[in-house]
């Protein structure tokens, strides 16, 4: 072996042992133990709470819960509800000292309206003269929520705020929402969750369907609402029991929307402010208004067998709020047994 070859072996011999010296500086300087520990405590973090998510969905779905206080006290609310954005459907004013929990499908639009005159963001008392369109607009907004005020505060009001809801029966609600947001002129922004249902779940579907979005059927809706996981749902869907966080809030009034006007007088005249607005009274002529009456209709066009399987999923609601499912569809259930 010649001189070159030999200074060539000793040259590489002592990179590789310069690089695999600094590889293990690194290694051990760098990507200390507690950074490694940091890294997989986080990681390990992420797939507890991902299993602990998928475990409550289960037993959501399976009724486990018989009682509020067995839901109150799981894992679910602890933990699961801990990690999920919270205090954001709640919406309060500082100056009649009230929080408000906005559930979609709920009344909601009117109270907007009423939240806004109280706000003072609007110039006007009657509600009815803010425009449905400016009220997901222009004042979409305009009010404020808990969810951005830091967590001492929010404390304070929570404790010394009166606080209330309204609630609807759940399996009314999600037909209101389907009728809503895939029947009505709200269809055309849905477009995109109508194009997976549809894609999903009906047999052999035409190609204009699926780019259309538009015609979900109810029973393709329900499908896709007991196939989802409960913690995935849309707002407009989601119990109300896990928006409202009724085990960690005391409300002091739950309103019912059969019962809106007088419930709605009755908060207004706690709060001191019925001189300044009033609750819009229900207007039965609205087209969706009553859907009470076409519960028999649409539950009829699907599958017994998810209808058994719905109740379940909503029971929390009817659980924290001492609701009952209306005689109607307990009469189709009763079939089931």
């Amino acid at each position: 072996m010649n001189k070159i070859s030999v200074l060539v072996l000793l040259f590489t011999a002592v990179a590789l042992f310069t690089f695999t010296a600094h590889y293990n500086w690194m290694d051990v300087n760098i990507l200390t133990p507690e950074t490694h520990l940091f890294t997989n405590d986080h990681h390990n973090e992420k797939i507890q709470r991902a299993s602990l998510k998928t475990q409550c969905d289960v037993e959501i779905k399976s009724n486990l819960y018989q009682t509020s206080r067995e839901y109150c006290q799981s894992p679910c609310t602890t933990n699961v509800l801990r990690n999920i954005k919270k205090y954001d459907r709640l919406v309060y004013n500082d100056k009649y000292k009230f929080i408000f929990c906005l559930v979609p499908k709920v009344g909601s639009s009117n109270w907007r309206r009423v939240l806004l005159v109280l706000s003072g963001k609007v110039n006007t008392s009657d509600p009815l003269s803010v425009s449905m369109k400016s009220v997901y607009s222009k004042y979409f907004r305009s009010l404020p929520y808990l969810a951005s005020l830091p967590q001492e505060e929010i404390s304070y009001r929570l404790k010394h705020y009166y606080k209330f809801i309204f609630v609807r029966d759940p399996l009314e609600r999600l037909l209101s929402t389907y009728l809503n947001k895939f029947c009505g002129k709200n269809r055309f922004a849905w477009k995109k969750v109508g194009t997976r249902i549809i894609r999903a779940y009906r047999s052999e579907p035409t190609e204009a369907a699926v780019a259309s979005g538009l015609g979900v059927r109810f029973s393709e809706f329900i499908a896709y609402v007991v196939d989802s996981p409960v913690y995935s749902y849309n707002r407009h869907w989601q119990l109300i029991s896990i928006q409202s966080l009724p085990c960690e809030i005391k409300y002091d009034f739950v309103g019912h929307l059969n019962n809106a006007d007088a419930d709605a007088k009755t908060v207004l005249d706690h709060l001191g402010v019925s001189h300044l607005v009033q609750y819009p009274e229900r207007d039965y002529d609205h087209k969706y208004a009553n859907t009470t009456s076409k519960l028999k209709e649409y539950y009829n066009k699907i599958p017994l067998s998810h209808l058994v399987k719905l109740v379940p999923i909503y029971n929390l609601d009817y659980l924290m709020f001492n609701l009952t499912i209306p005689p109607i569809l307990q009469n189709m259930l009763n079939k089931s047994n």
